[in-house]
């Protein structure tokens, strides 16, 4: 099955603020993978966590919820001044 779209070209022209949280010691998706993407996306803050794998969010949900409100903040802020 296959997208109804180019994937690819779509990441090359996506301007929206982004929030990209990667784990260090994930072994299922990897962060380095999420770190290739990054430049199609000009607007985007890229977090790497140390110790964590691919359930962190699971196992610390408050740090999820910090990183997300802390980044929703910032993005309220920039539209707010722009």
């Amino acid at each position: 099955m296959g997208f109804s779209f180019d994937l690819a070209e779509e990441e090359k022209s996506f301007e929206a603020p982004t929030l990209i949280i990667a784990a260090r010691q994930d072994l299922t998706v990897g962060y380095r993978d999420a770190w290739d993407i990054l430049e199609s996306y000009p607007r985007a803050t890229f977090a790497v966590l140390d110790r964590a794998d691919h359930v962190w969010p699971i196992e610390t949900p408050n740090l999820l919820a910090a990183l997300v409100e802390d980044w929703l903040a910032r993005i309220a802020l920039a539209e707010r001044a722009a």
